[in-house]
């Protein structure tokens, strides 16, 4: 027995005399993978942690032929090249005359099995391993194909792969064959496929293929290296197999059907192929639905040529001839029409070296001229629209006409190009102004310039100039080369009106101010940089809703500098208040990367109009990244007035007794409110909101203040506020006395949102009684108890508070009429009714006046019409007449206990 140190990690090993029994055993630690090969002086790429390892032989020495044993491990973590396996478990037997292998694994959402069986021969010094049969499962397929293609969003296969498979049936026989079947999840929307096929131990490969509409056949030498090949297709849906396709094809966006044929074969060390297809239909369905059909036999590279190339969409249809033949490939004879109305044709030639991977020397010193000319006539939008679905989104009268013309050698074409486009404007939005843009493109000694004007009847016209290399030999042997090349380019806006803008912004009314500036660009058209600056000047902006005040004086300066967007001196002012600010937004790829804006408010109106008026000082800044900025900063409410004339108990309406006192819950909304676009719904917020002066309440019946400050954090979708809003020396005057409230407090917490917890204390003294009135809890369910002293119930108390008497003092009918026409009397010196209206400025001098309409004294039961005028807090003084004349006047001294 012995002990092995791996890194951190033990084995234990036991044998036997001549090594008869030998048994090795993981007994502490995790082996790294890396470190275990390495104990062999195998230096792999891969990594993992061997978390169980146990293996026994017997008969190992010295006859090797009779060897049995077992050897059982699991890998954690694996890790391979980017591939990625969380778990491995293998179970390996070799057996007097069989041999098994269980492997099984899990990564990347997938799981993996493998089964195998193989017959053992043990004639020889070492047993031979032949009759191989197994079977391989993947569970799911989506995790591996997505790791297949790396960051491709497309969507992938989503179902299991089985395969079954069988090798080496005899002794020094290495050939191989396997059937391949993938099953989807949905067979209604994927298609199954399956491919059968042997590999003959050395040199050849051969199998056939099938799915729903589509067979094939291969055969592959890969040492020559030659192939063979075919595929029928008979009513092919690219739909029912693009998340296969998206493995190998990205942007698979189009969906067509087919029915054709294609045959060829090929020697792929020295490029030569010949074949033939042939489409009978395909069916393009995109933007809109197309068929086309042609015939093609080709020997690459010395020949190709097409039959009856043809293209239709509904009326309109494009023909075409394409060869290549003595290098030059040429396509002549296109034609698009619509109907019988010629809309475009052209022609063109390219000399093709006969080595197209050496195209770029070949064609640097090639002096075969190019040619190519295209014209078309009027393409309208509309008829544009079917091949591009761009076109869709403009006016369908928007229309444009191409030509170009190109000659001379690859290596230094002359090329001449114009592209006009009028009538420009989008199809959603018929008020915008119409676009008229004219591009001319000219190369001329292996440089390309462009000349551009945009004009409309209403603005100045933007120009455009740019230049960069004309390097077509490279661009045609790899095309991605084209990305790279560095351009200059200039952008001038003359002075713009931006009172012309109005229209597309539906809740502006008017807008003044002029635009103008110039943008640069430069570096790679895969990566430009650009630089520039656009001012705003004398800026004003006039809402529709009234509510909101003109903005004016606004003044801006937007600097582009490389990748970020700065704004300086960022000015405006509303009805006395002003605005300022500044920052930058940093671009990445051209799109929005890190944010930092920051704006200063001083007394700038929030709100105006008949019954609110809010102004406040703020000083906001908005910083971190574009997906989830922060805006922090906080507001100070400096002129906040509420005024407007309150009926608390209505007049005019049926008044109900309550059976039990209760404050109408608040409504609650009856659709929720969209949920916000990204970022805005991820970006956050710490804010802090007081009143610097207090909010004031003021209207014909009420009066009092509102001080206090919150901390709003929490998302954009869901403010978290936390603070605490006082209401003081409230007081709202009720038909026959006055409620007033001394404080009271709206107390928000982050767990309560935007419902905050109420307390509010107040009383009312309806001569001769004093109601206590406290509401308290959630706003939006609060709770009202009524104490009245002397003791009244709660719905008698109401009664009391509406019509200045309790049910018992209504009884009567008189009394009932004369307080009828005393609260009629009340709500007309209120100023509640049109007339009173106009007269309560002088009507207001009787506020400190109580008067009574044929009230029943208590004591002598008769009915006094009376008028009590409060001097101070305590003293009063009351006359009064009866329905006879008589007439009495007396001071009064209130007591009040509490």
């Amino acid at each position: 027995s012995a002990e092995l140190r791996v890194a951190d990690a033990g084995f234990r090993i036991e044998a036997s005399e001549q090594f008869s029994l030998l048994r090795m055993d993981l007994t502490e630690g995790k082996v790294d993978v890396a470190d275990w090969f390495e104990l062999f002086g195998i230096k792999p790429s891969m990594g993992g942690e061997i978390s169980s390892f146990s293996a026994d032989f017997f008969g190992v020495y010295p006859d090797f032929s009779r060897a049995t044993g077992n050897v059982k491990f699991s890998v954690s973590r694996l890790e391979s090249a980017g591939w990625k396996a969380d778990e491995v478990d293998v179970d390996l037997m070799l057996e007097d005359e069989t041999a098994k292998l269980v492997l099984a694994g899990k990564g990347m959402g997938t799981a993996i099995s493998l089964k195998a069986d193989a017959e053992v021969m043990r004639e020889e010094a070492m047993p031979h391993i032949f009759g191989i049969k197994g079977q391989m499962v993947i569970d799911q397929v989506e995790g591996l194909a997505r790791q297949f293609v790396k960051n491709r969003e497309a969507p992938m296969p989503r179902g299991r792969v089985e395969c079954n498979f069988s090798g080496m049936e005899r002794l020094k026989d290495l050939s191989w064959k396997y059937d391949l079947r993938y099953l989807p999840e949905d067979t209604v929307a994927e298609s199954s496929f399956s491919l059968l096929g042997n590999w003959d131990g050395a040199d050849q490969w051969s199998g056939k293929l099938s799915a729903d509409g589509v067979n094939g056949n291969f055969n592959v030498q890969s040492r020559v290296p030659k192939y063979q090949a075919g595929l029928d297709f008979k009513g092919f849906a690219s739909s029912r197999m693009d998340r296969v396709l998206n493995m190998f094809i990205d942007g698979r966006n189009d969906r067509y059907v087919i029915d054709g044929a294609w045959k060829g074969s090929g020697n792929f060390s020295k490029g030569l192929h010949q074949g033939g297809l042939v489409v009978g239909r395909l069916m393009v369905k995109n933007t809109g639905d197309g068929d086309g059909s042609v015939g093609l036999d080709y020997e690459w590279p010395e020949k190709l040529l097409t039959r009856k190339l043809r293209v239709e969409s509904g009326a309109q249809n494009m023909t075409a001839q394409v060869e290549l033949a003595s290098g030059i490939l040429g396509v002549s004879d296109f034609r698009w029409l619509d109907g019988k109305r010629e809309i475009a044709r052209g022609s063109a030639k390219i000399p093709m070296p006969r080595e197209v991977g050496k195209a770029r020397s070949k064609w640097r010193n090639d002096q075969r001229k190019i040619g190519v000319d295209f014209e078309s006539s009027r393409l309208d939008a509309a008829l544009f629209s079917k091949w591009f679905a761009g076109a869709a989104k403009l006016d369908p009268k928007s229309a444009g006409k191409v030509s170009i013309r190109m000659d001379g050698p690859v290596s230094d074409p002359q090329v001449d190009g114009r592209l006009e486009l009028n009538g420009l404007r989008p199809k959603d939005n018929p008020k915008a102004p119409v676009i008229a843009c004219v591009i001319d493109a000219k190369g001329r000694d292996r440089r390309l310039t462009l000349e551009g004007r945009a004009t409309t009847a209403e603005f100045p016209a933007l120009r455009m100039n740019a230049s960069m290399p004309l390097r077509l030999h490279e661009w045609l042997e790899k095309p991605g080369d084209f990305m790279n090349e560095e351009f200059l380019a200039r952008l001038d806006i003359p002075r713009l009106d931006v009172a012309r803008f109005a229209n597309f912004v539906p809740a502006v009314k008017l807008l003044r101010g002029a635009v103008s500036g110039g943008i640069d660009a430069t570096g790679t058209l895969a990566k430009p940089v650009a630089n520039g600056k656009v001012e705003l000047s004398s800026g004003e902006v006039v809402w529709k809703n009234r509510k909101i005040e003109t903005i004016s004086g606004i003044g801006a300066s937007l600097e582009i500098a490389r990748e970020r967007i700065i704004v300086k001196g960022l000015k405006a002012s509303s009805v006395g208040g002003g605005l300022s600010g500044g920052g930058y937004l940093a671009l990445k790829d051209f799109q929005p990367d890190v944010i930092d804006v920051n704006l200063v408010a001083r007394q700038v109106p929030l709100r105006r109009d008949e019954s609110l008026i809010v102004r406040a000082n703020a000083e906001l800044r908005l910083s971190g990244s574009w997906q989830k900025a922060l805006l922090s900063g906080r507001v100070g409410v400096v002129d906040g007035l509420f005024y407007r004339d309150i009926e608390i108990l209505p007049i005019g309406t049926p008044f109900l007794v309550p059976a039990t006192a209760a404050l109408p819950r608040l409504d609650r909304m009856e659709k929720p409110l969209g949920a916000m676009a990204k970022p805005f719904r991820d970006w956050t917020m710490d804010l802090r909101l007081h009143t610097e002066k207090p909010f004031l309440i003021r209207g014909n019946v009420a009066a009092g203040r509102i001080d206090g400050s919150l901390r709003v954090r929490g998302g954009f979708e869901r403010p978290l506020p936390e603070g605490e809003l006082r209401v003081s020396n409230f007081k709202a005057s009720l038909p026959f006395s006055t409620l007033t409230v001394p404080s009271g407090t709206a107390r928000f917490t982050p767990q309560n949102g935007m419902d905050p917890m109420l307390e509010i204390r107040g009383f009312a003294e309806p001569r001769p009684y004093r109601v206590n009135i406290q509401v308290y809890g959630r706003a939006s369910n609060p709770q009202m108890v009524l104490i009245s002293n002397p003791p009244l119930p709660d719905n008698e108390i109401m009664t009391l508070l509406a019509t200045g008497a309790t049910t018992k003092g209504l009884e009567d009918p008189q009394a009932a009429s004369s307080r009828a026409l005393q609260l009629l009397a009340e709500e007309f010196r209120r100023g509640r009714f049109v007339v009173g209206k106009r007269l309560r400025p002088l009507l207001g001098m009787l506020d400190r006046v109580d008067f009574t309409v044929a009230e029943q004294d208590p004591y002598s039961s008769d009915s006094f019409s009376t008028a009590t005028l409060e001097i101070t807090d305590r003293w009063y003084l009351s006359a009064g007449m009866d329905a006879e004349g008589d007439s009495r006047v007396f001071g009064i001294w209130r007591l009040t206990f509490r």
